[in-house]
């Protein structure tokens, strides 16, 4: 998964939870600014935020190696039915 996939990702998993940029970003914990750019797949993330945001939009994350965006892979979150 590349910068831009991860971007991809991040932006279908948001709009997918009917959040906003500055929605995410706040409960994130950081500017919309920074989130639209990460949506579009320019700067860098610290790993810590990028889970809390697919976290906030229903989505596991599975790393498969080092941080890196090569080595994450999405799920959906287990509703809670399911636990």
């Amino acid at each position: 998964m590349t910068n831009t996939d991860l971007g991809d990702a991040i932006r279908r998993k948001r709009t997918a939870a009917g959040l906003t940029q500055t929605e995410l970003a706040k409960l994130a914990g950081t500017q919309r600014g920074v989130l639209a750019r990460w949506e579009a797949g320019e700067g860098i993330a610290t790993a810590a935020l990028i889970l809390s945001c697919f976290e906030f939009c229903g989505t596991v994350v599975t790393l498969k190696g080092p941080p890196q965006p090569e080595n994450i892979a999405l799920s959906p979150k287990p509703s809670a039915d399911k636990v």
